[in-house]
């Protein structure tokens, strides 16, 4: 599989680098909302899978989106989220709907799914993105749902 990882810390980004690769994937990454917009719009066409952390230096483009729900909501936590911010942007996450046939599949991998359910995300509100919470035994989780994926997508 071909994969986006958008993580802005190397501590995080090069050991799940090596575990994918290890696994056979090819990799594309970014360490934040521009490059991640950059890359997907390159590559959009052979990305199978988006990695993301929701907490992600965010472009212009997000900001001005993070400044309106935090207006909006009375809540200035949204600064957190510039990856989810990037995801709704995008189209990758649509409320009670599953993407269409060939979409990429969304996978956020982040320390601050409190802060996201705080703000009114919820797992089960988006069908078609599967959270890990960082910490003990995430990786391990997150590498094998990547291997279900995989097998998944090679079956005829």
């Amino acid at each position: 599989m071909r994969i986006l990882v958008v993580e802005d810390r190397g501590a995080v980004l090069y050991p799940l680098e090596d575990a994918l690769r290890s696994l056979g994937h090819e990799l594309l990454t970014a360490f934040g909302v521009a490059q991640a917009r950059d890359v997907w719009n390159s590559e959009k066409d052979n990305v199978d899978c988006i990695i993301v952390d929701l907490n992600i230096p965010a472009d212009a483009r997000a900001k001005e989106a993070i400044d309106e729900k935090n207006r909006i909501s009375h809540n200035k936590e949204w600064h957190e989220l510039a990856g989810w911010i990037w995801l709704e942007q995008e189209g990758f996450v649509q409320k009670k709907t599953s993407l269409a046939k060939g979409a990429p599949t969304v996978i956020i991998y982040s320390g601050y799914l409190d802060v996201w359910q705080k703000l009114g995300c919820r797992d089960s509100d988006y069908p078609s993105v599967k959270c890990f919470r960082k910490g003990p035994g995430a990786a391990t989780n997150l590498l094998e749902y990547i291997r279900m994926i995989a097998a998944k997508q090679e079956r005829p």
